[in-house]
């Protein structure tokens, strides 16, 4: 059996209809992975953005890690590559997560 055909398969005895494995075959998901570490830094870093009235929801989420912090930056999604900063639409802003406890080391927007 070819892998697309097994995948049919598996889908159709999980979910239980072709026609939501018929949707689900149309309309492809990308999978991104995190680890718990960036996952609790993120988190963290949305309630401080919250805080300084920044709507998580409409960013694009950046996160770098160095040794013991994680630096978060809550981007415009459609901001021209190559272009530093923020854009004139909208503001970004960037946190700084200790992993050692998830505390907010700093926060600023971005100019």
């Amino acid at each position: 059996m070819k892998p697309t055909v097994i995948t049919l398969v598996l889908l159709l005895n999980f979910l239980g209809s072709p026609l939501k494995a018929q949707w689900l075959l149309q309309h492809p998901m990308q999978e991104e992975t995190i680890s718990g570490e960036t996952f609790l830094a993120i988190q963290a870093a949305a309630v401080e953005a919250t805080r300084n009235g920044v709507d998580v929801s409409k960013y694009k989420i950046f996160a770098k890690k160095a040794e013991y912090s994680c630096i978060i930056t809550f981007d415009d999604p459609e901001r021209p590559l190559g272009q530093l900063g923020s854009t004139t639409k909208m503001l970004s802003f960037e946190v700084e997560v200790s992993t050692r406890d998830f505390h907010i080391i700093r926060s600023h927007f971005v100019r």
